[in-house]
Parts: C-alpha cells; sequence; structure tokens
C-alpha cells in the first residue's frame, strides 16, 4: 500500500503498513518494501528494490536498484550492496534461513548470495558471483560457486599480508596502504585461499583456475550507486 503523500517522502514506493523507517532514509521509486522491514537512519533504497519479509537494515546501508532482499536478513551498517543483488535465496544446504550481512561489506551487482549464510565484516564479493557458504571476516571472494580469493583492507581493499604466526593465530596488515593488525584463525589462513565457501565457515574443493586479477575496484564490482 503507497502512503498518503502527506505521510511519506517516498512517492512512488509502496510500503507495507507497520514498516519501521527512520525519517532520514531514502525511498527511490518502485521500490517495495514489507510491513516487517526495519530501516535504521540514513538507508538508501535504489529503484525497483523488494524487500520481502522480515529485513533489518542497520545506519547508512546503500542497497542499489533493482535488488532483492528476502527475509529474514540483517544487514549491518555501511554495507554496499550493488545492483540487481539477491540475498536470501533459498538453500538446501542449511537448516537456518536467518542471512547475515555484517558491517562494512561491499556486495557486487548481480551477485546472487542463498539464505541461511554470514558475510563477515567488510567482506568483499565480486560481480556476478554466487555465494553458497559463510565468508569469514574481511574475506574477498568472487565466482559461482564463490571461492575466498585472499583477505582485503577494510579500509582500501588491498592485500592482507602476514606479519607473524602467534598461539594459532596469523597476523596481518595491508600491504598497500600499511593499515593493521587483523588477526585471523591459522585455519582460516593454511589452505583456505582459493577453496569454496561452504556453510559453518568451511572450505571445499580447491579452484584449479583461481582469479588472476588481485586487484577491487568498486566501479567494476559494484558500479555507481
Amino acid at each position: 500500500m503507497t502512503l498518503p503523500s502527506t505521510t511519506t517522502p517516498y512517492p512512488g514506493a509502496v510500503i507495507a503498513p507497520g514498516a519501521s523507517i527512520h525519517e532520514t532514509c531514502r525511498i527511490n521509486r518502485g521500490a517495495l518494501i514489507s510491513a516487517e522491514a526495519i530501516l535504521a537512519p540514513d538507508v538508501v533504497i535504489g529503484k525497483n528494490v523488494m524487500i520481502e519479509g522480515k529485513v533489518i537494515i542497520q545506519r547508512a546501508v546503500h542497497i542499489a536498484e533493482n535488488s532483492a532482499l528476502l527475509g529474514p536478513v540483517s544487514i549491518g551498517e555501511q554495507a554496499l550492496i550493488g545492483p540487481g543483488v539477491i540475498i536470501g535465496l533459498v538453500n538446501a544446504e542449511t537448516d537456518s534461513r536467518d542471512t547475515h550481512i555484517m558491517e562494512g561489506c561491499r556486495v557486487g551487482r548481480a551477485v546472487q548470495i542463498l539464505a541461511g549464510l554470514h558475510l563477515g565484516r567488510h567482506a568483499r564479493i565480486r560481480a556476478g558471483s554466487l555465494v553458497t557458504g559463510d565468508v569469514p571476516h574481511y574475506g574477498l571472494a568472487g565466482q559461482n560457486p564463490a571461492v575466498l580469493e585472499r583477505y582485503a583492507c577494510p579500509k582500501c581493499g588491498g592485500r592482507l599480508v602476514e606479519i607473524r604466526a602467534v598461539f594459532g593465530a596469523i597476523d596481518t596488515y595491508c600491504e598497500d596502504c600499511g593499515a593493521g593488525e587483523y588477526r585471523f584463525p591459522r585455519l582460516f589462513w593454511t589452505d583456505a585461499f582459493n577453496r569454496v565457501l561452504l556453510p559453518g565457515y568451511a572450505f571445499g574443493e580447491l579452484d584449479p583456475n583461481p582469479y588472476a586479477d588481485p586487484i577491487w575496484d568498486d566501479d567494476r564490482e559494484i558500479g555507481s550507486v
């Protein structure tokens, strides 16, 4: 149901009664928002975005046009979701349907993410990928099905490289901007790269043809939002 223009700053959007939308949000024409949706301050919803079921979107998240969020889904602060993304597709591999996208994630255009999965803090997903497993914090994943290519600096997207191993963990820093130190469990570092991501933060088969381009570029992966 479209709310009367006297009570909504979102002309052309269809917002079901009961939806909780902060007054600082921006919602573009063609958006469809369910009654169970909760939008925190400064959220931007692009044209023709569909939000179905219980979807919680935290502060300053940007959802680009023609994307679909199929709840239950939660998205952390300052995440950036590219155009044509589908989050919450039916997943026969897990009993859980709750999909969690943590703060600072960057999801490329036309990505598909199965239901019940977790994307860790500042994870990055390349355009056109199919995510069939959980992505660790700072993980950069891509392909179909998605594999863990490397870990990416949350500040610049550069490659995180090992400084030292300590007590079953790996300390890293960004070889591009020098930011750090970021710590990972050894199991998430040793033999994890270029393996298919699985639910439960597990790793599957080794990809025989790993992605050759180490660069992350927002314009290429996400496009203008």
